[in-house]
């Protein structure tokens, strides 16, 4: 089913049933104001917050927008089987430094939650865009910087999460197409070093595929009858630095009207570009990517590295900050490397029996206790890996 977030923000949903298996959540969301009216900007805010909300209650979510001549006209939610959401109340609304900022609080069905993993706060780094090749650059004459810009959008909408622990954009250049459907050897290093140096699990990389002009030749007639389009063409990938998996691959394409002259100097920061439909068709796509991101990370086993051992526990690189709470178990991994007759090195993970618990929170460690000394690896090393179970 399909349920406008606004109009549950209003309604405040009285149908209800207050159970010992719900619970309150809040959430603040954040709406540009330079580029949309009040009523739009502040249904745009009540989406995020409420997005939040229930990414955070683990419900299985899809975000359903649609657009009237590629700009956003609305912003639902489609939840699988039923909505987790029973109240809506809109605590506070503050506008400043044309930002609009709602505050909003959620009564949630917590039987509606999809896996346990969806409240511990994944550790993320985000890469600067680059563009996938020299064509790729030279179709974004005018608007060069444009894959700092979604870089930046993706930056800002992640760091909002509840659900995420965001590092700082990186500008680091890992030499890795986005395009590609598995990570190499060598890339996975690449990755496993950036992630490890910024204290994340999962790295994101984008690259610009074409921000092309279709133009309309030297044809007066098409000149005065139609306007100029411009594509939007962009690949986001997020890999897991642990497993070494791919948890997203995906690529997104739109073209819409160009309403700027050739050779024009374009601010893709003023608010002519913002209310442009093709930059309101650029911050669709970039969120469409955003909610993807969330959603890929929202079930994704967390890991922490063994980073001290004190007898027979051991403290984790992992805590109150990530969401962790006390009597949470996690599951011991050995780490190794092997290396084959050419010289490459693997990483190898050998699964123990030992399992642990969190018995003391820091904020941003923890330490471990196991469940049952009998089964305790007793050479525990540094750098051992633990996943949460």
């Amino acid at each position: 089913m399909r349920i406008s977030y606004l109009k549950m923000a209003l309604m405040a949903l009285p149908f209800a049933c207050i159970n010992a298996q719900a619970s309150w959540h809040t959430a603040s969301g954040i709406a540009d104001l330079a580029s949309q009216d009040i009523e739009t900007a502040r249904q745009e805010a009540i989406n995020d917050a409420l997005r939040s909300i229930v990414l955070e209650a683990g419900a299985n979510i899809n975000i359903i927008q649609s657009t009237d001549n590629g700009t956003l006209a609305t912003d639902n939610l489609e939840i699988k089987s039923a909505t987790p959401i029973k109240q809506v109340t809109v605590l506070e609304e503050q506008r400043a430094d044309n930002l609009l900022t709602v505050k909003v609080r959620a009564f949630v069905d917590d039987t509606f939650r999809i896996c346990n993993f969806a409240k511990v706060r994944k550790t993320v780094l985000p890469i600067v865009f680059r563009y996938e090749d020299n064509e790729a650059f030279q179709s974004s004459t005018g608007i060069e910087d444009i894959n700092k810009e979604i870089s930046n959008i993706l930056y800002k909408r992640l760091a909002k999460s509840q659900n995420l622990n965001v590092r700082p954009l990186s500008n680091i250049n890992l030499r890795i197409s986005p395009t590609s459907s598995a990570a190499g050897i060598d890339d996975s290093n690449n990755l496993r070093g950036a992630a490890r140096q910024n204290q994340a699990q999962y790295v994101i990389i984008g690259s610009i595929n074409s921000m092309s002009i279709s133009g309309n030749g030297d044809n007066i007639f098409k000149q005065f009858a139609f306007k100029e389009t411009r594509r939007i063409n962009f690949n986001v990938t997020v890999y897991d630095t642990v497993s070494d998996l791919i948890l997203l691959n995906k690529s997104y394409d739109a073209e819409t009207d160009w309403d700027f002259d050739q050779g024009e100097y374009v601010d893709i920061r003023s608010n002519r570009f913002l209310a442009s439909p093709y930059g309101q068709r650029l911050r669709q796509l970039s969120n469409y990517a955003v909610d993807d991101i969330i959603s890929a990370l929202q079930c994704a086993a967390p890991s922490a590295r063994v980073i001290d051992v004190e007898g027979d526990d051991i403290i984790i690189n992992m805590g109150r900050s990530s969401g962790l709470e006390k009597g949470m178990e996690f599951k011991l991994s050995h780490t190794s490397t092997i290396t084959d007759r050419q010289g490459e090195r693997y990483r190898k993970f050998s699964d123990q029996q030992s399992s642990y618990t969190v018995t003391e929170l820091y904020p941003h460690s923890a330490k471990l206790t196991p469940k049952s000394l009998e089964s305790n690896l007793v050479n525990v090393m540094l750098d051992d890996m633990v996943m949460l179970n």
